[in-house]
C-alpha cells in the first residue's frame, strides 16, 4: 500500500514538473524582432494592432542602425525577424537567413533636413557657406541613410570640402535629434523622419539617382523557434491595410497588395 501511494505521489510530482515547463515554455513564446530605427514610430503603431489579433504571439522589438543589428544578429543575437533599411546589412547575413522570406516591401527618400526657420538651399552646393558649421549623418559603417549620405557627398563632389563640418550619428534618429536641439544646422535624414515633426523641414531634396536605392528587405532567421508565427508577422506586414499604414507613415510599399 505504502509502495502503491509512493508511486502515486511520483507520478502527481512529474505531472506537476511536466505541466510548469509547458507552461514556461508557452510564456517564452514571443518574436524578438530587430528593425531598422527610421521604422519605430510606424511600427508601433502596427504592433498594437496586430496584438488584437486572436492567438498572435507577443512582440518584443529592437531598434537601432541596420549596421548595428546585423552585427548582433552575426555574433548570434537570438531575433526571429530583421527588418532592415538597406540590401547590404541584409546580404551580410547569407545562409542565416530563411529561404523564400525575404523581400523587399518599402521604399523611402532621403533629404537634406534644416531648423523649420531657416532658409531652403538653392543647390546643395550651399552647404559649403559658413552659415552650415556643422552637417550631421549616419556613421555609413552602420547606418544606411549615411552610406546614402556618403554617396550624394561624392558625387556632388562634397565630400572633401565638407570633411571637417561632418558630424557622425549612431543611427539617423540621432541626426534628428541633433537638429532638434540646434546643435547642427543641417543633417541628411529619411523623408519619414520629418512627418509630424514641427522643428525641422526639408532643406533640399535629394534625387533618387544620387544614391543607391533606398530599400527596407525583411527576411526570417533560420535560427527562429517560431517559424509559422514569423510568416503570419510579415504576411500581416503586407496585407493591404498595413501597407496603406505605411503610405500615411511616408513609405513607399512595394509588397503585393500596394
Amino acid at each position: 500500500m505504502r509502495s502503491w501511494l509512493s508511486l502515486v505521489l511520483m507520478l502527481a510530482l512529474l505531472c506537476r514538473s511536466f505541466l510548469a515547463g509547458a507552461a514556461e515554455k508557452a510564456s517564452e513564446r514571443e518574436l524578438l524582432i530587430s528593425a531598422a530605427i527610421s521604422l519605430k514610430p510606424v511600427l508601433t503603431e502596427l504592433s498594437t494592432l496586430y496584438a488584437k489579433q486572436k492567438g498572435a504571439i507577443p512582440l518584443r522589438f529592437n531598434y537601432a542602425a541596420s549596421g548595428v543589428l546585423q552585427r548582433q544578429i552575426a555574433e548570434g543575437a537570438p531575433v526571429d525577424i530583421f527588418l532592415a533599411a538597406g540590401e547590404e546589412p541584409m546580404k551580410e547575413l547569407g545562409d542565416r537567413l530563411e529561404s523564400g522570406w525575404e523581400r523587399v516591401w518599402l521604399r523611402n527618400a532621403l533629404v537634406l533636413a534644416i531648423p523649420r526657420q531657416d532658409q531652403e538651399l538653392r543647390a546643395i552646393d550651399e552647404l559649403r557657406q559658413p552659415r552650415f558649421k556643422r552637417i550631421a549623418m549616419g556613421d555609413p559603417q552602420t547606418v544606411p541613410a549615411g552610406l546614402y549620405a556618403q554617396d550624394v557627398l561624392v558625387k556632388s563632389k562634397l565630400e572633401g570640402d565638407l570633411k571637417n563640418k561632418i558630424v557622425y550619428a549612431h543611427n539617423v534618429r540621432q541626426v534628428v535629434t541633433y537638429l532638434e536641439q540646434g546643435a547642427i544646422q543641417a543633417g541628411f535624414v529619411y523623408a519619414t523622419d520629418l512627418l509630424g515633426n514641427d522643428a525641422i523641414k526639408v532643406g533640399w531634396n535629394i534625387a533618387a539617382d544620387e544614391h543607391r536605392a533606398i530599400v527596407y528587405p525583411a527576411a526570417i532567421l533560420k535560427r527562429t523557434a517560431w517559424r509559422d508565427d514569423a510568416k503570419r508577422f510579415l504576411s500581416f506586414l503586407e496585407n493591404a491595410e498595413s501597407l496603406k499604414t505605411f503610405a500615411r507613415f511616408g513609405f513607399k510599399v512595394e509588397a503585393p497588395g500596394a
